[in-house]
């Protein structure tokens, strides 16, 4: 099982005792934009940590060329959104954008996979966006949704 952690500036995250062979690599200020939502607190800021390292860690569970075995994930930056957070019209929404770091062991048996693809393939698709939202942020958020 992969590991998968996120911290916070309070503790660190539980994690999931997995092989550690492979490659480890650190990308910082990974941006992403949440709709809806004003700012991360404490709890949520680790739920967010946990939660993506979680989502990243089981997208490529069956991947036959790709092998995570750690992911950490940890928000380094917020910018608050300064307009409308909710609204019919996506392009009047002002989304929250959160930098983070992730730092993650893997193995590929695709030589030119690189770990800027590992890390947007995720995200790369509406229907990978939402399964990340509802499953793993909306699911396990503080307030149970």
């Amino acid at each position: 099982a992969p590991t998968v952690a996120g911290t916070s500036n309070e503790t660190l995250a539980p994690t999931v005792a997995g092989p550690s062979n492979g490659t480890t690599e650190v990308k910082s200020n990974v941006g992403q934009d949440l709709f809806g939502i004003p700012n991360l607190d404490p709890i949520s800021t680790d739920v967010y940590n946990i939660q993506t390292a979680a989502y990243i860690s089981a997208f490529y569970e069956e991947d036959p060329f790709v092998s995570i075995s750690t992911t950490f994930v940890s928000v380094t930056d917020e910018n608050i959104p300064v307009g409308p957070i909710e609204g019919s019209d996506c392009s009047e929404i002002d989304p929250l954008t959160v930098s983070f770091t992730i730092e993650m062991t893997y193995s590929t048996t695709n030589p030119v996979t690189t770990f800027d693809e590992i890390i947007k393939l995720p995200f790369s698709t509406v229907a990978f966006q939402d399964t990340f939202i509802n499953d793993y942020l909306k699911a396990n958020d503080a307030n149970g949704g």
